[in-house]
């Protein structure tokens, strides 16, 4: 394959998500709107076999944040199997502790970290990074609350499940969207945070809707994730 200046091409860089969990100020989003899905891994390696064919040797996945893809190990050991000469990944680094060891098993040997400063001031002034922060807090919350509960990073939110789910996680920019597993009627929320979203076809399980962007708001957020935990565990509603 030959771009039209005579060079071959012989890279594919292949943007798995827009999703991020950063907010850096010199990405720029113009004309973008939120994804309703993204390509399968099926499809990612369809694409990377067909460029292949057509003298394609190495392939760099990035975002958006390519670590939001739960099954980004998969596709990474795909297009391993199909022999290229190198297959490498951009990300920020800051999922890199939770997912590091099932990429290893996968394959990867080569990743770009995008760090924009050492100087932590300077690097929250630039990616709101400590947004991140909020998200880990939240799980080890949420997972202290009974031995039963498990989680589950699907392909747009993270379950968090005892009999099922009972509250999904939709990673935003600058916030955590929550959905609890229950009618609105059924939430105690005296300060009145919560959205009803009945019918309003959202992602994750439930009609209850709650946004969570800092630390502070995590206590009175978890309160509400409690209630929706009991509420399952107390008569073991199905999830829809």
């Amino acid at each position: 394959m030959i771009d039209r200046y005579g060079r071959e091409v012989r890279g594919l860089r292949v943007s798995l998500t827009q999703r991020c969990n950063l907010n850096c100020v010199y990405c720029h989003h113009e004309g973008e709107t939120s994804p309703i899905s993204e390509m399968t891994s099926k499809e990612v390696l369809r694409i990377v076999r067909v460029a292949k064919s057509l003298g394609v040797r190495r392939v760099k996945y990035t975002g958006g944040e390519p670590l939001l893809r739960e099954d980004l190990s998969e596709i990474i050991h795909g297009t391993l199997a199909l022999d290229l000469e190198d297959v490498a990944i951009t990300t920020n680094g800051t999922l890199l502790k939770r997912q590091v060891d099932s990429l290893a098993v996968a394959g990867l040997r080569r990743l770009n970290v995008s760090l924009p400063s050492i100087r932590p001031c300077v690097y929250t002034s630039l990616t709101e990074g400590q947004f991140s922060d909020v998200f880990e807090a939240f799980r080890k919350q949420v997972l202290a609350l009974d031995p039963c509960v498990t989680e589950e990073f699907l392909k747009l939110y993270v379950a968090y499940k005892a009999e099922t789910n009972f509250v999904d996680v939709i990673p935003q920019k600058k916030r955590l969207v929550l959905m609890f597993n229950m009618a609105f009627p059924e939430i105690s929320d005296p300060k009145g945070i919560c959205r009803d979203v009945t019918g309003m076809g959202r992602w994750g399980n439930g009609d209850v809707e709650v946004a969570v962007a800092s630390l502070d708001g995590l206590p009175y957020v978890m309160g509400l994730v409690r209630q929706s935990l009991e509420k399952q565990l107390g008569n073991g509603t199905d999830a829809g």
